[in-house]
């Protein structure tokens, strides 16, 4: 019975398998799936790397700034730049963000490799690509409202310097060294170097010219605060004589005493540590010849805190019968041998008005000085009231008078 059932099976086997040769279908023949050994040398294959967004280039112009001030996209610290402009994060965490199209109006101030920007709310910054630091400007009106504390506090902070002075629109610093080499100007809020002139003696005044623009944008008047750093006062200086308007002549001077003030020693004022020359030039082409003669008033509670005060003495004399060429030769060959042989202080007038005021002179260079400036006669009275820094400023530029005779208050 089995021998019958394993007959009919492999004849039914036979039968298919005659089936589909007839049908032309190829028998396929098992496979056998081998597995790849992986030995300790084998490399892992690469994955392959997706293209990414090219990252945003800045504006040409932009760029151009970026380089001259030396800042690298690549190297910014705490900043990031983007489509949408640069962002840059305080140290309270607040960002500050800058929109391309103001970053187009970005202005290089230089000193310090300083770029300056205007953020989205419309304030102005400077940046080096470290930090960033909040420009503050005032008009001249709200300057002269405030103390010379307040805009200290207000003055920005610059790197390896020193808040020394404020003086005007300007605060001084120093360097690590202490010297004057710095000055920030709140008018424009941009950071300018101290200029350089020579030390001159009196007697030789004249070697050391000077555009008159000098004394009235700040260039001379920076670089005597550079000097009054210098600078000390005499040990047993007076702080017991006022300073007052005296003699009919509008003129401010130490209060007289008797014998003589200063014969001995004693003053709180350095008035022959430099000298210089400048011309002005009259609406009809004449020249009038100045000798600039700068005073250093120490500050009566630390005589190593000087103020300079810009004082000239002019020749112009359109009364006399001499030409302004003759008066020119006339005054200045003149005026400094006698200022230092007959007097011992520097006085100066109260305004423009030269000499005595029934004469009606105005000097044509100080009245620049003293005809926009409103705040004057008040400045005149907290003088006299001790404060000598408020003559010290840039564009102040007082008359100075030389007797003709010998008097006590010389």
């Amino acid at each position: 019975m089995k021998i019958r059932s394993f007959t009919i099976s492999l004849l039914v086997l036979i039968l298919f398998s005659m089936n589909m040769i007839s049908c032309g279908a190829t028998p396929v023949p098992p496979t056998q799936t081998s597995i790849p050994t992986v030995t300790a040398t084998s490399t892992p294959a690469v994955p392959t790397k997706i293209p990414t967004e090219t990252p945003p280039q800045l504006p040409n112009e932009v760029k151009d700034k970026f380089d001259k001030a030396g800042i690298d996209l690549n190297q910014m610290q705490n900043a990031v730049y983007d489509k949408d402009g640069l962002h840059i994060t305080l140290e309270s965490g607040e960002v500050v963000n800058f929109t391309n199209e103001e970053m187009k109006k970005i202005v290089f101030i230089g000193q310090g490799n300083v770029l300056q920007l205007k953020d989205e709310n419309g304030n102005t910054w400077g940046w080096d690509g470290k930090e960033l630091t909040m420009i503050v400007t005032f008009s001249e009106e709200q300057l002269n409202q405030m103390t010379n504390e307040e805009k200290m506090e207000t003055a920005p902070k610059f790197e390896d310097h020193e808040k020394w002075r404020a003086a005007g629109q300007y605060i001084i610093y120093t360097n690590k060294d202490g010297e004057v080499d710095k000055a920030y100007d709140f008018t424009t809020g941009e950071y300018r170097d101290i200029p350089d002139y020579p030390v001159t003696t009196p007697e030789n005044f004249r070697d050391s010219e000077i555009p008159v623009e000098d004394l009235f944008n700040g260039n001379y008047f920076l670089w005597l605060e550079k000097q009054a750093k210098t600078l000390s006062c005499n040990p047993d200086m007076r702080t017991d004589i006022p300073m007052i308007i005296g003699l009919g002549r509008n003129l401010i001077i130490p209060e007289p005493t008797d014998g003589g003030n200063f014969v001995n020693g004693g003053e709180f004022f350095v008035r022959d540590h430099t000298a210089a020359f400048t011309k002005f030039i009259l609406p009809d082409g004449q020249e009038v010849h100045y000798a600039v003669m700068p005073l250093f008033m120490c500050d009566l509670e630390d005589r190593t805190n000087l103020y300079p005060i810009i004082t000239v003495n002019s020749s112009y004399n359109p009364n006399s019968n001499r030409s302004q060429d003759e008066d020119n030769v006339l005054y200045m060959n003149d005026a400094i041998p006698r200022w230092r042989k007959d007097m011992n202080i520097t006085a100066f007038f109260a305004g423009p008005l030269m000499t005595a005021p029934n004469r009606k002179v105005v000097d044509p260079l100080v009245a620049l000085s003293h005809g926009g400036n409103t705040s004057i006669e008040q400045r005149i009275e907290n003088f006299l009231a001790g404060d000598f820094s408020t003559l010290s400023e840039p564009g102040i530029v007082m008359l100075s008078y030389i007797a003709t005779a010998k008097d006590d208050y010389k």
